[in-house]
């Protein structure tokens, strides 16, 4: 409803993220599911005009859950793993990458600026007040 009135909309993970933990537990010999299938499931859906991929190491990343007290649900090879499924999709589907190895302000800037500049007329107030 919100992209059919024109509305800029936030998702996160989506359909790649289906890609990528389904890619992972297949190449790591946890699933056998075909992604042909994965890939028909997901087809209805609607692309994205813009994807943003955080990037960040597994190490990293379960670092900053313990500090946050998460328990992560899935084991570090898994990780590692949909790690290399994301990087496969993000070189094929040209992806926005930001590091996401700074801090959360950093990140969220980076993300911001991504944002602003794929879609310049829902920011005009701030492009202006730049220039």
């Amino acid at each position: 409803m919100a992209l059919a009135a024109g509305h800029l909309v936030f998702w996160d993970r989506y359909v790649d993220s289906a890609y990528a933990y389904r890619g992972a537990e297949r190449a790591l010999g946890r699933s056998d599911l075909n992604p042909a299938i994965v890939r028909a499931l997901n087809a209805p859906f609607v692309r994205p005009d813009l994807v943003v991929y955080i990037d960040i190491m597994v190490d990293v990343s379960s670092e900053r859950g313990r500090n946050g007290q998460l328990q992560e649900a899935y084991d570090v090879p898994f990780l590692e793993e949909v790690r290399r499924q994301y990087d496969s999709l993000a070189k094929a589907e040209c992806y926005c990458r930001i590091d996401g190895s700074g801090t959360c302000s950093q990140v969220a800037d980076a993300v911001a600026a991504v944002v602003r500049s794929a879609f310049p007329d829902l920011f005009p107030c701030l492009l202006s007040s730049r220039t």
